[in-house]
């Protein structure tokens, strides 16, 4: 569970969470997701300065089947600092990490605002559909974004 918490921002929501330490798994359990909200920043390799704004519901499930996060109608609008272009995200997708041997292949589908540390510092993604992608235990990338889904670079975008 270390790794992809290193490695995927399942939903804006939980990522957020997950880059600032603060989301630890829970029971699975019959409540439904929570609200939630929140901003941070986020310095892209290309040199553009975002700021990240989320708001909606998320919850992390951990059952006898791995982790397992949801973010139902979670909005994210991420705002180019120095420029002011933005543009605005739901966020509505699930994220779960699989043990591959040594590795950790994460699955998204719906979707995802996901970092990717590794091996391109700092990487700010959309995702949607069905993508997968593995890194190993250092949350090194080890298979790059795969799957009939869609892959947008939001620091290219807004950068």
């Amino acid at each position: 569970m270390k790794t992809w918490k290193k490695s995927v921002l399942c939903s804006v929501a939980a990522g957020a969470l997950m880059v600032g330490g603060l989301l630890s798994p829970v029971s699975a359990a019959p409540n439904p997701p929570g609200p939630d909200g929140g901003t941070f920043d986020f310095n892209c390799s290309n040199g553009a300065e975002l700021t990240v704004t989320y708001e909606g519901k998320i919850k992390t499930i951990e059952n006898a089947s791995g982790t397992k996060t949801i973010s139902p109608g979670t909005k994210a609008t991420v705002t180019n600092i120095t420029s002011g272009k933005s543009a605005t995200y739901t966020i509505t997708g699930t994220g779960r990490p699989e043990a591959l041997g040594e590795n950790t292949r994460v699955r998204l589908t719906g979707r995802n605002l996901v970092i990717r540390p590794f091996p391109n510092p700092d990487e700010l993604y959309v995702t949607s559909g069905n993508v997968t992608y593995v890194v190993d235990a250092e949350g090194n990338e080890v298979k790059r974004f795969s799957g009939p889904g869609n892959v947008i670079d939001v620091c290219e975008e807004l950068g």
